[in-house]
């Protein structure tokens, strides 16, 4: 038996009820927000390090046969510019595709996670984009959702 889950050619996701194998090419979408700079009236730092993460998340996903794009300093309610760029990915045809990512750094609250005009979007809402209705071609896929976000000084009820 193979006890390495990478096979050439094929990537397989599991996990307790389903197997997934991931073999189109590419294997799906990947979308990376990086929120690096912050409105001055926001309250919220720069993120430090997050231009290395980014480069360091495109080389691993572009590696796993994703289209990778990644969009950069993206503000919340104002042009609603974040909510914009993951309806665009979840309004694209996904139907030849196998599954689909989406990776925000940035700052976050138990409201949500940050734009850079300090303004939250629900972790929620972000991730009901993708649902069934709403991008039927990804409707049985693995969609996958990473989310590295500083809290600031806020103490999350899960880190108490």
């Amino acid at each position: 038996t193979n006890s390495n889950p990478l096979q050439i050619g094929c990537l397989i996701a599991t996990c307790a009820c389903q197997v997934y194998e991931l073999k189109a090419d590419p294997c799906g979408h990947c979308l990376i927000l990086n929120n690096v700079n912050f409105s001055g009236d926001s309250d919220l730092s720069t993120r430090e390090g997050s231009d290395v993460d980014c480069e360091k998340l495109e080389k691993r996903f572009k590696a796993l046969c994703f289209d990778v794009l990644t969009r950069r300093d993206l503000k919340a309610q104002v042009r609603l510019e974040m909510v914009s760029e993951l309806r665009k990915l979840a309004w694209r045809d996904h139907s030849t595709l196998d599954c689909c990512v989406v990776v925000i750094l940035s700052h976050g609250c138990q409201v949500g996670i940050y734009g850079t005009d300090g303004k939250p979007i629900p972790i929620e809402k972000i991730v009901n984009y993708f649902n069934g209705s709403n991008c039927p071609s990804l409707r049985g896929k693995p969609k996958l959702f990473f989310i590295q976000a500083c809290g600031g000084g806020e103490s999350l009820f899960w880190l108490q």
